[in-house]
């Protein structure tokens, strides 16, 4: 928890000085989040990299589902992942 603290306050500070987060920023708030488990912070982050009309990659997309299954909310895990290519974020091929 102290750490999505944290990093939300330098998010904040960023912003305060006029520095807007870019993917690879909203990318490592949600990474920051699912790992200590707040899925909810996790997709409100999400909320704002949309509002703030930063494109997700796959990567925020793997990072938000990983969030949500380890949270054992896998009906919002499979949704997400539904809507990946409506945000312009393709589904890694088969291997």
């Amino acid at each position: 928890a102290g750490q999505v603290r944290r990093a939300m306050e330098v998010m904040a500070e960023m912003r305060k000085y006029g520095l807007e987060p870019n993917t690879i920023t909203f990318n490592a708030m949600i990474g920051v989040c699912g790992r200590a488990g707040d899925w909810l912070r996790a997709l409100d982050v999400y909320d704002d990299m949309v509002a703030s009309k930063v494109p997700p990659s796959v990567v925020t997309f793997n990072s938000l589902i990983a969030a949500c299954g380890n949270a054992r909310r896998l009906g919002t895990a499979l949704d997400l992942y539904h809507i990946m290519p409506l945000r312009g974020a393709r589904h890694n091929p088969p291997p």
